[in-house]
């Protein structure tokens, strides 16, 4: 190395000086040349290429020991990791490589364990630290991880899967067959294999059981208790992945009246709705939400990789493209929470708004500076904001009255708590920049302001009403009415790069008509199938937001300049007062939530016995059986009692 310390040499222990007994009188390199025993390398070697490694001429350009020493900040780099090296593998026992680096005068040795140049880097960095090794070395200083859990898992962004042998694709086209085996035989199976390939970690065993358990696979032990070694004598490889596995289908899942296969549908649902709901610490990052739609993915590509179901693999693609629109939407989402209302809404919410009423309420207490509520800008600040806004985007109306009312005494008109979807974005035009590039506010450059248009919109839920959706949004008396109108929003240019509209295919399917629970479902008797219709539509970032709307005229000059303008619209200005949620463009329920911590009802044994009757008697669903579990017993025949009750009610009432 060009630059060198003038520390001198570590002192020895007295261990070490038994073993070199000249090192007190000798010169240093008399000790780096001492022999050693069974080795064919000198201490001189090692330290020549250790230094080397971090010497001037190579430290810069190394990708990877930058990023293991964090370049310039000198980090000691494990020495087990340097003897991994390839030039370094020769130089064995670890121990007496570490003994040796000891005498480096340009590198020092840190708790036997790691080293470090004695004078850190302070050339300029040639190349970029590799990401991979900062990112492992960013997670173990994180605390909680181990290298352990740094393992590759099989969920990685980069992991495949291994090349299919001849043996096992034959295998994988009989257990896959859907000749053979129902969807819910195939998919349960191919979970259960794919699991034995893959590593679940905390983290991403809530994420995937949870988004399993949503889909309809549940995680529990199907055999209880521990296989003995005889056992596992007895039992091929598949019997035993089969008795191992943790995740199954539920029961009736092949039922097309209680279950239907929606791939895009579960992972819409699952990513905008459920996991935001109940896994919300496992998305509340870009990095965590990356890691979310990366686990669905990753299962989509393995699904596809071993054709476990050909006949639905179109759906399977929308579903991973659909992964990739979520992990931008759902990160676009995290931004705007922090920022949507912007410097121009926050200045109207300030003057007009809840801002405003915060302020009122701390008046005439007695409460510390600290608990009192802090807004954004001054009175003042938040004036020049609104008169820079409406330069930038109002009509000649309205900056007329900003003219004659400069101390902005505008009125709420009117305030709507609504639930809104973006229809479309209109950016600031080169005009809107250039003056905002003229104008500092205390010498902060604001974003130029653009422009929103947003339709209102329902969240769907899942609340029983007596009309249909067609029919509630469309009359003016009910309370979903959703009236044909548009609102428009000023917006900065910054949170506007974070909206979405786009459009969205999906092949949903069509519910079929639920069959009546007195039927019976006859051998002869065809059922309609779900239909999956193939639906495009524009759809936009959906939000539920208090707006504003202020009546930029006052008194009697509203009427005189009514006059400039072609609707009293013009003369008003919506601003967005505060937010209540945020959701993507393809924002979606299903049933399935309400299905979260179920549970299946228990028989009431004491109200059995007291009409004489025993658990194995009654079905799952309260109706007494015409012969017991276990052909009768002790129970008593079910038609001795048959005089004190009612099969279809009394029994039934056992379950409620």
């Amino acid at each position: 190395m060009a630059a060198t310390s003038s520390a001198d040499p570590p002192q020895m222990s007295p261990t070490e000086s038994h073993q070199h007994p000249a090192s007190s009188t000798s010169s240093h390199e008399d000790r780096v040349d001492a022999p050693a025993k069974e080795r064919n390398w000198s201490n001189a070697d090692v330290i020549r290429q250790v230094e080397f490694y971090f010497s001037d001429a190579n430290l810069p350009t190394d990708a990877h020991l930058l990023a293991k020493c964090d370049g310039q900040q000198n980090l000691p780099v494990s020495i087990r990791s340097i003897c991994g090296f390839p030039r370094m593998r020769k130089y064995r026992p670890y121990t007496e490589v570490v003994e040796a680096l000891k005498f480096s005068t340009k590198l020092e040795v840190v708790d036997d364990k790691a080293i470090r140049r004695r004078d850190p880097l302070r050339l300029p960095l040639k190349v970029e630290p590799e990401k991979k090794e900062v990112a492992r070395r960013e997670a173990l200083a994180q605390g909680g991880m181990t290298k352990g859990l740094l393992k590759p898992t099989g969920f990685e962004e980069y992991y495949t899967d291994p090349p299919i042998t001849p043996e096992t694709y034959e295998q994988e086209r009989d257990i896959y067959d859907p000749e053979q085996y129902t969807f819910g035989d195939r998919i349960e199976r191919a979970v259960q294999r794919y699991m034995a390939r893959r590593t679940l970690h905390e983290d991403t065993a809530r994420i995937f059981n949870g988004w399993m358990k949503f889909g309809g696979i549940e995680q529990r032990p199907r055999i209880s208790g521990q296989l003995s070694k005889e056992d596992l004598e007895d039992l091929t490889a598949e019997d035993i992945a089969e008795r191992m596995a943790t995740h199954w289908c539920f029961e009736d899942i092949s039922d097309g009246y209680k279950f239907i296969v929606d791939f895009e549908g579960v992972a819409m649902a699952f990513l905008s709705s459920y996991a935001p709901a109940y896994l919300s610490t496992d998305v509340e990052s870009p990095a965590k939400i990356e890691k979310a739609t990366n686990i669905l993915r990753n299962f989509y590509n393995y699904l596809l990789t071993h054709d476990v179901a050909p006949d639905w693999k179109d759906f399977i693609y929308a579903a991973r493209a659909l992964c990739t629109r979520a992990s931008i939407e759902l990160t676009g989402i995290y931004h705007l929470r922090g920022m949507l209302r912007g410097p121009f809404n926050t200045a109207c919410s300030i003057l007009f708004g809840t801002d405003r009423d915060a302020l009122a309420a701390d008046e005439g207490t007695d409460w510390e500076d600290e608990f009192r509520f802090k807004p954004a800008y001054s009175d003042e600040v938040a004036r020049v904001i609104i008169k820079t806004a409406i330069a930038a985007q109002g009509t000649e109306a309205q900056l007329a009255a900003v003219a004659k009312n400069r101390k902005l005494e505008f009125t709420v008109v009117d305030e709507k708590t609504i639930g809104l979807e973006v229809v479309s974005i209109i950016p600031p035009d080169p005009e809107v920049h250039d003056l905002y590039a003229r104008h500092e506010l205390s010498g902060t450059q604001l974003p130029p302001l653009g422009k929103v248009v947003l339709k209102p919109w329902l969240e769907p839920d899942f609340v029983e009403y007596d009309l249909p959706a067609n029919l509630r949004t469309t009359d003016p008396s009910h309370p979903d009415y959703l009236p044909n109108e548009t609102y428009t929003l000023w917006l900065e240019d910054d949170i506007l790069q974070h909206f979405h509209v786009s459009p969205l295919t999906t092949h949903r399917p069509t519910q079929p008509p639920p069959r009546p629970a007195h039927e019976e479902e006859s051998e002869s008797e065809s059922l309609p199938e779900p239909a999956y219709v193939g639906h495009t539509e524009l759809v936009g970032t959906k939000l539920i937001a208090t707006l504003k709307k202020l009546c930029v005229m006052k008194g009697p000059e509203a009427g005189a300049l009514s006059n400039h303008v072609e609707n009293d619209e013009a003369e008003e200005i919506w601003f967005l007062d505060s937010l209540k949620k945020l959701c993507p463009s393809f924002y979606t329920v299903l049933p399935n939530e309400l299905m979260r911590g179920y549970k299946a009802p228990a028989p009431h044994r004491k109200l059995l016995e007291a009409f004489g009757l025993t658990v194995d008697q009654v079905d799952d669903n309260g109706v007494i059986r015409e012969t017991p579990l276990g052909g009768g017993g002790d129970g008593g025949n079910a038609s001795d009692n048959m005089d004190e009750v009612d099969s279809e009610n009394d029994a039934a009432k056992a379950w409620d």
